[in-house]
């Protein structure tokens, strides 16, 4: 009998704290702005596009794993992300304990308003402001990581540059 209390116990335990997970994972999406970001620019059109190579790869690009993200004022992702800097723009998907709630997002480069290198002590990140396709603000995010934050520059001013013309 107390072998079936521990084992109710450890299933209880496991189910508990699989609701409590998906649930905080959903809250951060929502409060933070990954749910607005990923209606508008979906990571997964990417893969479907064959842009990416077959579905479940990484885009085509750069590709930086154990990012850290600031999105918002809320959500704080600490290297749970992999980024990739395609010629499409930014792909950024969550680690697999973390995709729940938080679908791929590809961020086109038309749709940064604003970058901004930002370098706090030894960190150093690229801010960015997100537009909506008809132009609002949607949402703003810094990226941190060195070689990261320059990539993101040096695409995002090629493109800037390729509109203007």
């Amino acid at each position: 009998m107390t072998i079936f209390y521990a084992l109710a116990g450890i299933i209880g335990f496991t189910i508990f704290f699989a609701a409590m997970w998906t649930g905080i994972l959903h809250l951060i999406a929502a409060i933070g702005g990954w749910s607005r970001l990923v209606r508008v620019y979906p990571g997964n059109a990417l893969a479907k596009s064959g842009a990416g190579g077959q579905s479940g790869q990484a885009a085509k690009g750069q590709s930086y794993n154990w990012v850290s993200m600031q999105l918002g004022w809320i959500a704080q992702y600490s290297s749970v992300l992999t980024v990739s800097v395609t010629a499409q723009g930014l792909h950024i998907a969550p680690m697999i304990f973390f995709k729940i709630g938080h679908p791929p997002l590809l961020i086109p480069w038309a749709a940064i308003a604003s970058s901004t290198s930002k370098r706090f002590l030894v960190f150093h990140g690229v801010s960015l402001m997100v537009r909506a396709k008809d132009g609002s603000s949607l949402a703003s995010m810094t990226l941190y990581g060195k070689r990261l934050s320059q990539d993101v520059q040096d695409h995002w001013q090629r493109a800037s540059a390729q509109s203007v013309v």
